[in-house]
Formats: structure tokens, sequence, C-alpha cells
């Protein structure tokens, strides 16, 4: 960021209107920046998608990285060696992939961790003491962010049945040290009413890891943002397009079935599909849209400021529906369900995000009983 801010002007950028944004862990790391002050000077306008400092995979204390080094150590059996490099060097090929293929191995984050240099402070605490940098910013997610955790399931079986009880084994899971109140609230949330296929049934295991993975962690950040900081313009999108190409097989070896999946965003934000014919009509109109939004936001901090008219004409529309900013009051974001569906809607995800902020407390606000 210091060689970009130095160097910008020679590549016909303004080092005095930089714009950061990353996706995922990107967006973990960017949100990083905005609590680290040593980076406040090096950027002016920030985007996170899927991703954010306030998530629980974001940032790690001391004690869950020993313990998650332990873990992997004692798996390729080098714990307690005297000489750990070498060992790690011999481990056999097979072993390392037997290891990294394991579910538990998914648990592993290597991310930053409250140094007291970069990060002075837990991220809760610092934005308790409002200490973050106040920029205009965009925060956004898929809607099925968390379809890319099942991928360990699809192949296992097409019975509505199968992934139910995968659904019941995550909350029980989740919720083993919660009372029945708690695991029956979470059932009745994300239980569809209807399943009447096996994707049906896998939707109620997605969309609960996304909300406690990704979505609430952005929902957070949303809300602290437009109270908090309510100088500074807050844009929030939910993208909820699925294209019928399977893109990214390296995430989605069996395709996305439909789903939003965590990534999608980013093939329409990097014009992907615009110039693909394997893409249909929408997905490059969508994607159009996206990129002027996005453009629009890094060089004036506003995704309706700038160009605003179209390339082509598409059922009689060539410009951008306005994007609302979104305040604490109101709590508008932007569905981005397709080209000609981008609807303004409000409360990204109140109720299930509620209930896993605070499950007890969401019982006895919505039903007066305490558990």
């Amino acid at each position: 960021m210091k060689w970009v801010k130095e160097n910008i002007a020679y590549f016909g950028g303004n080092s005095k209107s930089i714009t950061i944004f990353g996706e995922s862990a990107g967006g973990a790391s960017v949100s990083a920046h905005t609590l680290s002050k040593g980076s406040w000077e090096l950027f002016d306008r920030a985007i996170l998608q899927s991703g954010n400092i306030l998530m629980p995979w974001a940032i790690m204390t001391d004690s869950q990285i020993q313990d998650e080094l332990k873990w992997f150590l004692g798996k390729v059996n080098c714990y307690n060696n005297e000489n750990l490099l070498e060992c790690l060097r011999n481990v056999a090929e097979d072993k390392l992939k037997s290891v990294a293929n394991s579910k538990e191995f998914w648990s592993i984050w290597t991310g930053p961790n409250v140094d007291r240099e970069f990060i002075s402070d837990k991220p809760e605490k610092i934005w308790e003491n409002g200490d973050i940098k106040k920029q205009d910013i965009i925060i956004g997610t898929t809607k099925d962010e968390m379809f890319m955790g099942q991928q360990y399931v699809l192949d296992k079986s097409t019975g509505i049945s199968y992934y139910l009880k995968h659904f019941e084994e995550l909350l029980k899971m989740h919720f083993k040290n919660s009372s029945k109140a708690v695991y029956e609230t979470a059932r009745e949330l994300y239980t569809p009413k209807c399943i009447c296929s096996y994707l049906e049934a896998l939707k109620p295991s997605v969309a609960f890891e996304s909300d406690q993975l990704i979505i609430c962690g952005s929902r957070q950040e949303i809300k602290l943002r437009s109270k908090f900081v309510n100088s500074t313009n807050v844009y929030v999108f939910q993208y909820s397009h699925a294209p019928l190409v399977d893109y990214i097989p390296e995430l989605y070896p069996y395709g996305v079935f439909g789903f939003a999946a965590h990534a999608l965003d980013v093939v329409s934000v990097f014009g992907v599909p615009i110039n693909d014919t394997k893409f249909r009509f929408d997905d490059q109109t969508l994607s159009m849209r996206m990129l002027l939004y996005w453009t629009n936001f890094a060089k004036t901090g506003d995704p309706n400021s700038g160009t605003r008219k179209l390339p082509i004409v598409v059922d009689n529309v060539d410009t951008l529906p306005l994007w609302p900013q979104h305040s604490d009051s109101n709590e508008e974001f932007l569905g981005m369900e397709s080209f000609s569906q981008m609807t303004v809607r409000t409360k990204l995800r109140e109720k299930h995000c509620e209930f896993l902020n605070d499950p007890e407390g969401f019982i006895e606000k919505t039903t007066g009983d305490s558990t």
C-alpha cells in the first residue's frame, strides 16, 4: 500500500483518491486496515465483499494459534520435535495431503492477531473507542455464501432425509452447550416450510452457516458504521445472482445449482461474463451494472456519481438504478438479483442475526420466555 501511494501517479492514478477492496479473507484484510492507524493515510475509501475483521474466523488469539499449530504438528508427528523444520520437510507427501484434506484442517486459519502493532486491540474494543478510519465504504455479501462449505456433502446423496439430518447435526454441534429452546428456535428459523427436493433440504445448512460465518459479521460492521461513523457514506448490497456457467470449478466442482455462492460476485465485478459467450445475456448486463457502481465509487465515494449510462439498452433501461445510502434508521440495501431485478430492501437478515448474536435474549424478546 505504501508503494501504491508513492507510485500511483506514475500509472495515471491519484495518490489522494485510493480505494482498496477485497473479498473473503481480502475483505477481512481491508477491514483490518480501517482499524490500523498506520494504514489510514494510505487509502481513502474501502469495499468489503464477504469478509471483515469482526467475523469469527478473521482474527486469532495467541491461544488459538498455539492450539491449532499443536493439532497440525501432532497430525504429522512433529509435535515436540527439537528439529521442527527438518521434521516437517521429511513428512511424506501422502501424509500432508491426508491432513490437508481432512475436515478439521479447514478450521485452521492463519489470520492476523492482536499484535499491538498493526492491530492495537481487539476489534470490538477499537470500535467501542471509535478509533477507526472514517471513510466511505461499500459492504456486501452473496446470499448463499456457505454453499462453498457444503461441497463435501454434495456427492454423498440426493435424498432429502440425508440433508435434513446433516442440518440437524450442524445445529447440535453449534448449540451443544445451549438449551433445547435455542436448538428448537434455530430449527424453526432456518427450516423452510416446503421441502420438495434435496437442494431445498440443503438450503437450511447453507443459510445457517452463511449467517454464522459471514453475513452476520457484515451486518455487525454495517450497523456500527451507520451508528457511530455517520459522517461517511455506507452502501450495502446482497448479491443473489447465480450464473448457469460453472465458472469456478476449483471451488464448485459440481456446479452451484442456483445458489448465489461465495465469490460469484467477484466474477461480476471483474467483468468476466461481458465478453464470454458461455454466459447468459442477463449475466453480462448485471456485470456491466456492477462494474459501473464499483468504478463510480472508487472515483467519487458514491456508486451513483459519475457514469450512470449503460453501453446498451435493456428493456428500455439504459441507466443505473439509484443505490441508496444505508443509515441506522432506514437500514436499506440493494438486492442484486439480476439486471432486471435490482431491488432496494431493508434490514439484511435482521431476525436471524439477532438470534445468532444472542439466542437466549432473542427467545426472551420474541416469546417473553426466559430459558
